[in-house]
């Protein structure tokens, strides 16, 4: 499997959309850009997390990140492995935490001087 699902909630799911858009790149583009900002910036577990964060039956919306490189999907796994959680649940609290941090925009805004 060369992908990476997660599901979110309605209401985030369209959040994230119009934030892909607002960015100019597709929602599942920037799903993709996120889960290779964490392979280089590790995910950090929020210190309370709610039982539905779990690996439990997820419902929502799907949210695709694909990959042309098998290899970026298992080096995901690996970089997750000790955290206890689905790869769904991580990629799920990685989508959700950028609708709050906004990383890539702030990114996007700096003026890069050579």
């Amino acid at each position: 499997m060369k992908q990476i699902t997660a599901r979110l909630s309605p209401e985030k799911r369209e959040r994230f959309e119009r934030y892909a858009e607002g960015l100019g790149l597709a929602d599942s583009e920037l799903a993709r850009i996120l889960i290779v900002k964490s392979l280089r910036m590790p995910v950090k577990l929020p210190k309370k997390l709610s039982a539905k964060s779990g690996r439990g039956k997820q419902v929502g919306r799907k949210l695709t990140a694909h990959f042309q490189d098998q290899q970026f999907v298992k080096k995901f796994d690996q970089s997750i492995a000790g955290l206890g959680l689905s790869r769904q649940a991580i990629a799920r609290l990685i989508f959700e935490r950028e609708l709050e941090e906004r990383w890539l925009a702030r990114a996007m805004s700096w003026n890069y001087r050579a």
